[in-house]
């Protein structure tokens, strides 16, 4: 399903949980994956990090990287099946480019995964103060049934308003997605991190 960038009336916001491939400060496209995650578990009064893309490996059954900003390196990922019965695996993260403006974007990578499987992660400060727990799931060993995909173009301008409508009525027409595709330039000035704010709080 194609939407181009138009206004129209917001409706309510999606529910589901989206894994993106790779969006820091000077991208400018992304994918993403909806349907193989469970919807978001409710934030705490305060989060470790913003700004959280998950992203599947190339192996999407195998592997997952998350990318976040945070307010200082030495991050770390841990991961588990979700249920909170295992003990989990810890990840150290690792800098990735250079925040425009306070935080540092970091990324991790979950390996050794099981095909078809239902895992949490959360990502644990330098000072090791955890945040949430959030889930997803692998794709299935193989995974070449087809998908349902999103593709946006552009979004560039009016990011807090036809932006946020094309995205929130995109989410809400085909709400089991698995894949979003963004092709165009994402926001209008890639040096501004407000816009690029204005970009990722669209999209929740």
């Amino acid at each position: 399903v194609y939407f181009p960038h138009v206004a129209s009336r917001r409706p309510a916001a999606r529910t589901t949980a989206m894994l993106a491939a790779s969006a820091l400060a000077g991208a400018t496209a992304i994918t993403a994956l909806t349907g193989v995650a469970a919807a978001q578990p409710a934030a705490p009064a305060h989060d470790v990090a913003e700004r959280v893309i998950l992203a599947p490996a190339a192996d999407a059954a195998r592997g997952m990287t998350v990318t976040f900003r945070a307010a200082e390196q030495g991050a770390a990922v841990e991961y588990r099946p979700a249920g909170g019965g295992a003990e989990p695996v810890r990840v150290d993260a690792t800098r990735k480019g250079t925040a425009l403006a306070g935080g540092v974007h970091q990324t991790a990578a979950m390996t050794d995964l099981a095909p078809a499987t239902a895992y949490e992660y959360r990502i644990v400060t330098a000072g090791g103060d955890a945040g949430p727990w959030r889930q997803f799931s692998t794709a299935p060993d193989g995974h070449a049934d087809p998908v349902d995909m999103l593709f946006f173009g552009d979004a560039q301008n009016g990011l807090t308003e036809e932006w946020r409508t094309t995205a929130q009525s995109a989410f809400a027409t085909v709400p089991d997605a698995e894949l979003i595709l963004q092709s165009g330039d994402m926001i209008d000035q890639a040096h501004l991190d407000g816009e690029w704010g204005d970009w990722y709080a669209a999209m929740d």
